[in-house]
């Protein structure tokens, strides 16, 4: 049998600024005596999604080459406002790598990439696309298969 008890712990505000988009690494502490405990979260505010936004995304391979393919993306944006400042995310299938990114700015952790727009391309009206954005990537001569899913600043893709 145990005897557990909860409290109430204070956060401890380490900024009184707002965050801005990006990703953070933030640790929590927990003390109760001379007991502690701590785990670290990535926390990752995107940017605000226009309400009436939603959109489609085509991915298409335009070359391919024994450990290498080419990309090129299209961001659609099907909803009835316009959106700026983007953020396109994505999983890849078959352990695929991004190596040569243009017109956006790229991360890839394993198999899931974001890639944010950059200053002069964040914008797209309600009915408009973006479709200058493209990659040079490796495949792994197996499989290469096109991703399933897409979300534009957190919003699923269809």
């Amino acid at each position: 049998m145990c005897a557990c008890q909860a409290a109430n712990v204070p956060l401890k505000q380490r900024s009184s600024h707002g965050a801005g988009p990006g990703t953070s690494n933030l640790t929590i502490t927990g003390t109760s005596g001379t007991l502690t405990a701590t785990t670290s979260i990535a926390l990752t505010v995107r940017p605000a999604t226009a309400a009436g936004f939603a959109c489609h995304v085509d991915y298409t391979i335009s070359t391919e080459w024994p450990g290498g393919f080419g990309a090129a993306i299209t961001i659609h944006n099907t909803g009835t406002a316009a959106i700026s400042n983007w953020t396109l995310t994505w999983a890849f299938l078959n352990g695929q790598t991004i190596t040569q990114l243009w017109n956006g700015t790229e991360a890839q952790s394993g198999a899931n990439v974001a890639v944010t727009s950059l200053s002069y391309n964040g914008s797209i009206a309600s009915g408009g696309s973006y479709s200058g954005m493209g990659f040079n990537g490796t495949w792994n001569n197996t499989a290469n298969n096109v991703p399933t899913s897409f979300a534009v600043n957190g919003v699923a893709c269809r």
